[in-house]
């Protein structure tokens, strides 16, 4: 009879510590950041971090222009996210945010670089599921060429490298590098 009753208590106990822990990481949540407000936003007001409203119209796939005020040669970095934000998505957009700023603060002021957040649970923004073929949160790189979109690449690696700060800015900035250059 006291095996049972322990079990019983252990299991109470984790049942207890696992509730808690749930409403903890969900009231860090909502004061960390969750849904975005409109369509697409920014992270803040450094160059080359503004963005337009929902990214819609012509270029060489529905949806993909160019941001205004960009150069002939311009590159988009894209995180897409959802209205439901882990720790995962928020580093990642966090860490991405972090490299550019840090590795290409030049060419995010004069807009040859440009970072965008976009929500894709927008309704402005479903799009870019299909346009990216998107199956979960992603880092897209698009390379514009005069408002035309040349080709993209998503980042896949981010969410292995994500633990791994170092390897995750240096990958991010290696890609971006090479999108920036034409390669």
């Amino acid at each position: 009879m006291k095996a049972r009753s322990a079990i019983t208590a252990v299991l109470l106990l984790f049942v207890g510590i696992s509730v808690l822990y749930v409403v903890f990481n969900e009231r860090r949540s909502r004061t960390t950041g969750g849904k975005t407000d409109g369509p697409v936003t920014s992270l803040g007001k450094t160059p080359g971090l503004a963005t337009t409203g929902g990214e819609t119209g012509g270029g060489s796939a529905p949806g993909r222009d160019a941001a205004p005020g960009g150069s002939a040669h311009q590159v988009v970095a894209y995180y897409f996210h959802g209205n439901t934000r882990c720790w995962t998505c928020r580093t990642i957009e966090a860490y991405t945010e972090e490299a550019l700023k840090t590795g290409f603060a030049d060419d995010l002021s004069a807009r040859k670089l440009v970072w965008l957040v976009v929500n894709i649970e927008e309704p402005d923004n479903e799009h870019f599921v299909e346009d990216y073929k998107l199956v979960t949160r992603s880092l897209v790189l698009t390379e514009m060429e005069n408002g035309t979109e040349k080709r993209w690449k998503t980042l896949d690696k981010t969410w292995q490298l994500v633990h791994d700060k170092d390897a995750f800015n240096a990958y991010v900035t290696e890609n971006t590098r090479a999108f920036l250059a034409g390669n």
